[in-house]
């Protein structure tokens, strides 16, 4: 062990169930850190939880906002090798959000008091549910054969398999939320550093998910519904674009908890956690990608897909894939030989549907939430989310 994990066994104070009175929450961390007596929304140790909420919020949407039944004819034109991809990436986005749907509150709420991020992590909760019956709905009301799709979740063996890699992280870090949250005032040092590893690695985790699970699938949907002779299934790229919009969000929150940890701001023990898994991050990502990949060879098995190369998806994965990486870790702390300088392949069909800002004019499209306010209410939610989203715009909203 480094040194610095030895000195922290020896010296550091137990932070566990402790109540702050006064402002003095304000200069403590989020996780696993003192909680204001009562729950305070009108001083906010870090408004971006508070911006991400408004911003979440004031984008709500819902499957029966989008007519599906006109993609039934997408099914008649496309090829068998364009049916296999776009059911299987059906089955895997489920899975995804289906767990996600439970991960945010369930699991990283157990390490916090602090309502402005009980606040947030609620409302990520149910916006992934918003997803998980946006493809049900789709698969109820525009698929010729539902309950094969529904059933390769299950039965899938590349579909299970990073299934099971994603629970693993989730899992420990419900299993260390429950011992904090039943008896953190009595954890060792040792159990205490094993507990904030356990939340690192499992919003490390979900960050993955976030920023490249589910863009292979995004690329294959909108792929379809760009091209220029044929296009395929258009509804349900419309409702992806919803949903990749919100994931975007997720992105930015996840990368926004991770940098706090490994900037400090968190307090010494994650920081020193941050450090310590610095390490099984790059084996993280190195096998998320790789993961992804062979999802890539799965989904080609048929056939090729139209304008989607097997060699431009494995190289699609390495750019976000290794841009992530870089997103919440310093790049000087990174061998250059596990961050290669790529390009984006995909820009040129994907960009239309993620930078759905540019093209849609409704408020709730926009992302403003001033509708959703009254006139007496009026902070000023657009300088504090433009301030706060800056740095993110290009990175994580774009890619």
């Amino acid at each position: 062990m480094s040194n610095e994990y030895e000195q922290f066994l020896t010296n550091s104070p137990k932070l566990v169930n402790r109540v702050c009175l006064g402002d003095d929450y304000l200069s403590d961390g989020y996780w696993m850190t003192a909680a204001p007596s009562i729950a305070r929304n009108d001083k906010l140790g870090d408004p971006m939880f508070d911006s991400l909420y408004q911003r979440q919020e004031s984008q709500h949407w819902g499957p029966s906002e989008q007519d599906l039944t006109g993609d039934l004819s997408s099914f008649k034109l496309a090829s068998k090798a364009d049916i296999h991809a776009f059911n299987s990436n059906l089955s895997y986005q489920m899975l995804l959000d289906s767990t996600n749907s439970l991960a945010p509150l369930s699991i990283f709420g157990l390490f916090t008091n602090r309502q402005d991020l009980i606040d947030w992590l609620s409302l990520w909760s149910f916006s992934e549910t918003i997803h998980s019956a946006t493809y049900s709905q789709f698969l109820m009301t525009a698929h010729p054969d539902p309950d094969k799709v529904f059933a390769a979740t299950q039965t899938s063996e590349f579909i299970r398999k990073r299934g099971d890699s994603i629970g693993h992280y989730y899992n420990n870090a419900f299993f260390w939320g429950m011992q904090y949250a039943l008896r953190g005032n009595v954890f060792t040092k040792e159990e205490l550093f094993e507990c904030a590893k356990a939340l690192r690695l499992a919003i490390f985790a979900a960050n993955l998910l976030e920023g490249v699970r589910f863009y292979l699938s995004f690329a294959c949907s909108f792929s379809f519904a760009a091209r220029s002779d044929n296009p395929l299934f258009t509804n349900n790229a419309l409702l992806l674009k919803a949903i990749a919009k919100d994931e975007a969000l997720h992105l930015v929150g996840t990368q926004h908890m991770l940098n706090r940890m490994t900037s400090g701001k968190e307090g010494n023990l994650l920081e020193m956690v941050s450090a310590h898994t610095l390490e099984e991050e790059m084996r993280m990502t190195a096998s998320v990608i790789q993961e992804e990949k062979e999802w890539a060879n799965f989904l080609v098995s048929e056939g090729d897909i139209e304008g989607l190369s097997l060699k431009d998806m494995h190289q699609y994965l390495d750019f976000i894939g290794y841009n992530r990486l870089r997103s919440v870790h310093q790049v000087s702390d990174i061998p250059s030989i596990i961050v290669p300088e790529l390009e984006n392949p995909f820009s040129s069909f994907m960009m239309p549907f993620l930078q759905s800002d540019q093209v849609q004019t409704a408020q709730q499209e926009t992302g403003s939430s001033g509708y959703t306010q009254g006139i007496d209410l009026t902070i000023d939610r657009k300088s504090l989310a433009s301030q706060y989203f800056s740095g993110y715009s290009k990175e994580a909203l774009s890619q």
